[in-house]
């Protein structure tokens, strides 16, 4: 059995000062190359890509679908604006310098083979086909010259490898020497697909997620041959894009996230067969195991995660959308009937028609692609090998394509051919005979535990290889999948020997043995290796990275820190010191939230435990000293919300980079009963003063409406010692390591006191309610009214550090204690407020869950 490696060490080689060189060379008009467009993965790639500030060459085989898409990709991002997922400001930077590029077509199809039997005898003559065909393809010579100055591809295309091969040639021949090449591939080898590309080292993998412009996670697949620097300059496009890189260090069938869920769903299927249980009965146990939070929930947003989860029923008839063709068939017969008047009724339900036959090849590939990645992930070892549901329903899906792709080809001769009718003939996959004890208790544990196992062996096999980390293992579960628990907290919770166990007893029971799976594994978990709490140096740099995702009181929450984080932190900062670091930035992981604050959960959790209590809040006050006076310069980069601990996190660091229209600070612990107890009432007003301290931190009667300070404003008050966009933030970054800024980070600087600052703009004052001097306002409640009044008097005294030393003593660890005993019972009644039907939707509306 191999050894756990340390992810760290790996990272640590990864040169952040020429990942960023790299990845600027991505930034202005027309930087890349989207191939495969004007598909639904191919135009959210557009989108994410825009959000970073590269300009993109829309590639595809029509021009119709690809304008098609651009409309839709604006349209996108008019909305993204409105629920402020994003920025009024990259908005018009997008339009203005014309990110979203020309459309590519070429009236003419590539020459591959030629290219191919060129290239065997050298590069030039290669080179000379494909100039010359570009030169006869795309007629416009600017943008013929634009098109070879790109410096990244992004190929979303078919996953076939014979046409990603293909097409890697041509950009290789085609581009910029050093472009780099990425392929969204779900199960491909990428090092297959650079078979014949002349610089392996450019060649990279880059999955994203559906739907690719709004799910934060992407995989960035390194082949034996991708240099460190381009897997740095593609972590660094991730993040401009908003987005939550891990790498898969190797190049493997399915890389991280999709081993995992077509292993666990593919073991789903071999259930049913095995054990002569129903699909739906797998499926059901399978939602109750991966949204165990959440699945009585009845919200909209509860409901859609559950619809969209690839169950066994992912691999079933799309019969739902053939009856809605079918619908619209009987409509277009009704309105052809009518003549002239009938034309406006008949051109939008082509257009809705047209829509849904989309969808169904979607859907379609969809299965292909699934059943794709198990069968080739076969290649792992027996325990891979494919169920028959899967296989069946890949050879299945794959007919109705054909049928449904005519119908297309017939349609995009003559759009007038959406008059016929579409006829298809469903299919239905062969189910076990169920047993008469299928969906007994006994047989749902059953099931249960053999899922788990799977999960747990999948997870721990890719660690052992050196694919990956436990960390980005748990993100890519829970932010690419949504589901609740990650394998690693489930076997941390159920005990290692235990899943050890569980994998041994439950994985030997299928009918064949289980070649490429661990079944003894020689593992084991610490808190540091859950903590969510990643730490390396790059040039010089320490980076101290936050990566936790867990959902707390029916929310996914973003690096909220609990014991272990905390604990995580400060052997984070000294095993940066000890390795050489010369400064130590904090940093989240991407995804949108820079920390979430305290892990209440855990609070509650402890709430009868006084002492457990009292230790978390002491080791939280512990690590924000730790920070405030570490002997080496601090710096948070804060690309998000920063809020409550998150908020007192930023507060201790030296410096501060906020992304402008995108983070905010904010302190929402008054509105919940509670008080800033890891020394926000004493950081926060030396750095902003102590009357604008009250105002963002008594001034709260709900926590959902504490006051926030935006990027801007916090500039203005000394907060924040720069605001950049996000495509520009490791840019930035690099300007401040090569010591270029106001920031200086070869040195401890001392802290400016400003408890006594008064000289606001008009603009905060109002803003802040700061013109007629503090007030409270904090309601009908005592508990918030009280608190809000001990906060101010921590404030007031702020700058004496003695005074909250003798404040919190046990009377207020028992006053603490009481508050969180209130809050979970508020937390109660919201949990069985979101399990009613009736009230769910309306709590849902107003933003209460």
């Amino acid at each position: 059995m191999t050894t756990q490696i340390t992810f760290d060490e790996r990272l640590s080689k990864l040169p952040f000062l020429r990942g960023v060189e790299r990845a600027q060379q991505f930034k202005g008009k027309n930087k890349s190359v989207i191939l495969g467009a004007s598909g639904t993965m191919g135009a959210d790639i557009v989108n994410a890509t825009t959000k970073a500030g590269s300009g993109t060459f829309r590639q595809d085989i029509d021009l119709e679908s690809l304008e098609s898409s651009k409309t839709n990709i604006v349209r996108t991002q008019a909305k993204a604006v409105k629920v402020h997922k994003l920025s009024e400001r990259q908005q018009r930077h997008i339009n203005r310098a014309g990110l979203i590029g020309p459309p590519i077509v070429f009236n003419q199809r590539e020459p591959f083979s030629k290219i191919t039997e060129a290239h065997k005898e050298g590069r030039a003559e290669a080179e000379k086909i494909v100039k010359g065909f570009l030169g006869s393809a795309i007629t416009d010579s600017k943008v013929r010259k634009d098109y070879g100055e790109t410096t990244l591809v992004i190929e979303a295309g078919p996953e076939l490898l014979s046409f990603k091969q293909n097409v890697f040639e041509f950009f290789d021949l085609a581009l910029k020497k050093g472009a780099v090449l990425a392929s969204n591939t779900s199960f491909l080898s990428v090092s297959e697909i650079a078979k014949r590309v002349d610089n392996p080292e450019n060649v990279v993998g880059f999955h994203f997620f559906k739907p690719a412009d709004r799910n934060p996670l992407v995989e960035i697949i390194a082949t034996e041959k991708t240099s460190l620097e381009v897997i740095e300059a593609m972590r660094q496009l991730a993040y401009a894009m908003g987005k939550q890189p891990i790498v898969c260090w190797k190049d493997t069938p399915g890389a991280v996230a999709n081993r995992i869920y077509v292993g666990v769903l593919n073991e789903a299927a071999k259930i049913a067969e095995e054990w002569k249980v129903s699909s739906d009965s797998v499926d059901q146990v399978f939602k109750k195991i991966f949204y165990d939070k959440q699945i009585n929930v009845k919200t909209k947003k509860a409901k859609t995660q559950f619809k969209e989860a690839i169950t066994l029923a992912f691999f079933n008839d799309e019969v739902g959308t053939y009856k809605k063709i079918k619908a619209i068939d009987d409509q277009i017969k009704i309105a052809s009937n009518k003549g002239y008047k009938g034309q406006k009724i008949l051109d939008k339900l082509f257009e809705e028609k047209l829509a849904l036959l989309k969808d169904a090849i979607g859907e379609l590939n969809q299965k292909k692609m699934y059943a794709g990645i198990v069968e080739n992930s076969a290649k792992l070892g027996s325990f891979f090998k494919p169920a028959k549901r899967t296989s069946e329903a890949k050879e299945k899906a794959t007919k109705q394509l054909e049928v449904v792709g005519k119908y297309l080809m017939s349609v995009k001769k003559n759009k007038d051919n959406l008059i016929l009718p579409f006829t298809i003939e469903p299919y239905t996959l062969t189910e076990a005979e169920s047993n008469k004890q299928s969906g007994n208790e006994t047989d749902e544990q059953r099931i249960a535990e053999r899922l788990l196992a799977a999960y747990s062996a999948i997870a721990i096999e890719i660690v052992n290889e050196g694919l990956s980390d436990i960390h980005d293992v748990e993100i890519a579960c829970k932010q690419g999948f949504k589901w609740n628990i990650g394998p690693f907290e489930f076997i941390n919770k159920l005990g290692v020997d235990n899943a050890c166990e569980l994998i041994a007893s439950r994985l030997t029971e299928t009918s064949e043995g289980n070649s490429g799976i661990a079944l003894s594994p020689n593992f084991e978990i610490t808190d540091d290796k859950l903590s969510g709490v990643k730490s390396y140096i790059q040039d010089g740099i320490g980076f101290l990275e936050l990566g936790r995702l867990h959902i707390q009181n029916l929310q996914q929450m973003q690096n909220s820190m609990g014991p272990e984080m905390l604990r995580g932190i400060k052997q984070a900062l000294g095993e940066l010191k000890e390795r050489g670091a010369r400064a130590v930035v904090f940093k989240d992981q991407g995804g949108g939230v820079f920390s979430s604050g305290a892990d209440l959960s855990y609070a509650q959790s402890v709430k009868e435990d006084p002492e457990k209590l009292k230790e978390f809040v002491l080791l939280g006050k512990e690590v924000m000293k730790t920070i405030r006076n570490f002997e080496l310069p601090t710096l948070a980069l804060i690309d998000g919300p920063a809020v409550g601990g998150g908020a007192e996190l930023a507060s201790a660091c030296d410096y501060r980079i906020m992304v402008d229209e995108e983070s905010y600070i904010a302190f929402p612990e008054v509105g919940l009963g509670l008080d800033p107890e890891w020394m926000g009432t004493e950081y926060f007003p030396e750095i902003v003063g102590k009357k604008l301290a009250k105002a963002m931190i008594c001034n709260v009667r709900n926590p959902l409406a504490a006051p926030k300070l935006t990027a801007s404003d916090a500039k203005e008050v000394g907060f924040a010692n720069a605001v950049v966009s996000r495509p520009e933030l490791y840019p930035f970054l690099a300007e401040v390591i090569k010591g270029n800024t106001e920031i200086d980070l070869s040195r401890k600087p001392e802290r400016k006191q400003n408890f006594d600052k008064n000289n606001y703009s008009d603009k905060i004052r109002e803003k802040f309610g700061l013109k007629k001097g503090f007030k409270h306002r904090w309601g009908f409640f005592t508990t918030r009214k009280n608190r809000a009044k001990e906060t101010e008097k921590l404030i007031d005294n702020s700058h004496d550090p003695e005074y909250a030393e003798k404040y919190r003593n046990e009377e207020f660890y028992e006053r603490l204690r009481m508050s969180f005993i209130k809050i979970d019972k508020k937390i109660q009644r919201i949990v069985k407020a979101a399990q009613s039907g009736w009230l769910a939707p309306i709590l849902e509306k107003f933003g209460i869950i």
